[in-house]
């Protein structure tokens, strides 16, 4: 609510006082709805341990029933903008005019590409060029699936949980997990489309600040609150941390670490793994099956179009921003991640192979190589060097 408020007030008259005042009230709306929405982050490891666990002891296929009651029934706000833009292809490729549809496309979901605050919002020549993208040969099937999906998990997770002959607690277990996996989801959209809402607001302070909207975004909330004070803004701080920036907690402090500083802390307390001559890695397994292809490395949404079909994405870890790239992908590869992270719960959607936490996969890989994804056994296998 407040930042929908913010998005429909203009502040260009605005003194620093009163967008000191706007600036807190988000900050603590944002304080209020992190702490709500972490819940999904801080229970997953405990759910999927319990799961785990009953399985291990009540099932004769672990792996698949784990898939199968882990997995979303609700829809996340990506795959009804991918569905939306698919009924868009149809149209247009059956001779409709699809020019004020586009506009209303971009108007509902064009906060999508906005995620680290600075993306720009799709415009309607944006969705024009994105349902001009979409194989309209493949859109009806795309669409169907897409229809079928939520119905074909709740009759995999009814199966499984019947041939389990699962009691009360676990039924409720699952029903707490698939919901705890769609928040996860949702909470990073939440957060896109409220910072999305809240731009008005930061730009008015960037402006008054007499800084770039980047420039705005390497503050802290303390820092800004400081500068819409009176106070000085430390441009040596924003320069360094534009380059690299990491955060130490120590009691209840907290500190944002840059330039030398960081460097320092690095050595002394990040483990640098050697990857030389690294031939295989292993990690966990997301989702079953084994591909080959081309490596294609992934650290920003900006060269997630750089995946062509059948390629292998690799990447830290994935976010909403990919999933364009991992429609195209035949597997993914994560350095991180838990069972029920991102990249986890879009492959199980999906149903393509994918390898989890694998902890060095974007250091040892390269883009180019050709690699083998063995998801059922964990294990990453370099084929060839580009």
């Amino acid at each position: 609510l407040v930042a929908e408020k913010i998005s429909e007030t203009d502040y260009s008259a605005y003194s620093s006082k009163e967008l000191l005042t706007d600036f807190v009230k988000l900050q603590n709306a944002y304080a209020d709805a992190s702490t709500a929405l972490s819940i999904p982050l801080c229970a997953g490891d405990a759910v999927e341990q319990l799961i785990k666990e009953y399985l291990a002891i009540h099932s004769k296929h672990a792996q698949e029933d784990f898939i199968a009651l882990t997995c979303a029934e609700k829809e996340n706000d990506g795959n009804i903008e991918q569905r939306e833009a698919l009924k868009l292809s149809l149209k247009k490729e059956n001779g409709g005019d699809i020019s004020k549809q586009a506009i209303s496309h971009a108007r509902k979901f064009g906060w999508i590409n906005t995620r680290g605050f600075l993306g720009n919002p799709w415009t309607a020549q944006d969705v024009l060029t994105r349902i001009g993208e979409i194989d309209a040969s493949k859109a009806k099937a795309q669409l169907q699936n897409l229809g079928e999906h939520p119905k074909l998990v709740k009759k995999e997770t009814t199966k499984a949980l019947a041939e389990l002959n699962a009691d009360k607690n676990f039924v409720e277990l699952v029903e707490a997990t698939k919901e705890l996996v769609y928040l996860r989801t949702m909470r990073m959209d939440e957060n896109v489309k409220n910072g999305f809402l809240a731009r008005p607001l930061f730009s008015a302070i960037a402006k008054r600040l007499e800084l770039t909207m980047p420039d705005l975004f390497c503050l802290t909330a303390s820092e800004i609150i400081n500068g819409l004070s009176g106070g000085k803004i430390d441009e040596r701080a924003i320069s360094e941390r534009k380059k690299a920036f990491g955060f130490i907690k120590h009691n209840e402090e907290i500190r944002v670490l840059s330039g030398k500083t960081l460097d320092g802390y690095k050595k002394k307390f990040v483990e640098q793994e050697d990857v030389g001559g690294v031939t295989q890695i292993r990690g966990t397994c997301a989702f079953k099956g084994k591909v080959a292809g081309i490596a294609r490395i992934l650290f920003s949404k900006k060269e997630a179009s750089k995946v062509n079909p059948g390629d292998i994405l690799v990447a830290s870890m994935t976010v909403p921003d990919f999933v364009q790239a991992m429609q195209n992908a035949a597997a993914f590869v994560t350095d991180e991640g838990g069972i029920l992270c991102h990249a986890a719960i879009i492959s199980r959607e999906m149903k393509k192979p994918c390898v989890i936490g694998t902890k060095i996969a974007t250091k040892a890989l390269h883009d180019g190589d050709l690699i083998q994804v063995d998801a059922d056994k964990g294990i990453v296998t370099i084929l060839k060097r580009a």
